[in-house]
């Protein structure tokens, strides 16, 4: 067999790095913990109330953790509506709960599982990520863990001027619960501040998880794909070499 002379050396080594890096691209697997949705807000829901009582509706999706979201209103007092829904907010969707004037209501977005979900996802995941958090006046809203009898909460302090974006709220922020076994999510919006006013427009965006190191991966195996496509490479590959040195050779 030949080996690589001096004027080959570096068509050699060309070969050797192309093949190495198909070799990472193809056979190893990367090392990005990717999170979990837990909703991103897709699916039409829309429901209002107009007098004293409580009303709800669910969507079913599988972009949903739990594979149902319920939204609820309790109309308190007022007049007018009071009202949910599912809207696009620029790049992404959102959940909206807004007060018409002289509204006072209260409002919860709920997930539920039959089976405990591991919000960990076997150690990989370490926190959520709310990527929008708005509402038009001061407003506490508060986010809920539950696992089994226990729960904790986190509680967002809205300025009513500024959203909250792209917040990571570590899971040891919940102490108590175990997040390897929830059994609820929920989101509770309460009635406006004294002295603030009603008339909320409330709207939050996707819910995910944000991971640390993943587990350790599996040995790396060739998918089909990832063989079809090498051997595209090498056939292309060994055209071009071979039709590259016959014609050094006829130019020689």
């Amino acid at each position: 067999m030949r080996k690589c002379g001096v004027r080959r050396r570096k068509d050699c080594l060309w070969l050797g790095v192309f093949f190495l890096t198909m070799f990472i691209f193809l056979v190893l697997p990367f090392g990005q913990a990717f999170g979990l949705v837990i909703d991103d807000f897709e699916g039409d829901m829309n429901f209002s109330l107009s007098s004293v009582g409580t009303t709800s509706q669910s969507y079913s999706g599988a972009n949903v953790i739990g594979g149902t979201r319920v939204g609820s209103l309790n109309y308190l007092s007022g007049q007018n509506t009071l009202r949910a829904s599912t809207t696009p907010l620029g790049a992404f969707n959102a959940y909206t709960f807004s007060e018409d004037s002289g509204v006072n209501g209260t409002g919860t977005i709920s997930w539920s599982a039959g089976t405990p979900y591991d919000l960990t996802d076997g150690g990989s995941q370490s926190s959520f990520l709310f990527q929008w958090v708005m509402n038009d006046h001061p407003l506490a809203v508060t986010f809920r863990v539950t696992s089994g009898g226990a729960h904790a909460d986190y509680v967002f302090n809205l300025n009513g001027t500024t959203p909250i974006q792209n917040l990571g709220v570590p899971f040891s922020s919940f102490s108590g619960v175990d997040m390897t076994s929830v059994t609820q999510l929920q989101i509770l919006i309460p009635e406006g501040l004294p002295g603030v006013g009603n008339e909320n427009d409330f709207s939050i965006g996707p819910i995910t998880t944000e991971g640390g190191e993943p587990p350790p991966p599996p040995v790396p195996t060739f998918s089909e794909w990832g063989l079809i496509i090498l051997a595209l490479i090498l056939v292309g590959t060994g055209v071009w070499f071979f039709g590259r040195r016959r014609n050094n050779m006829m130019g020689a």
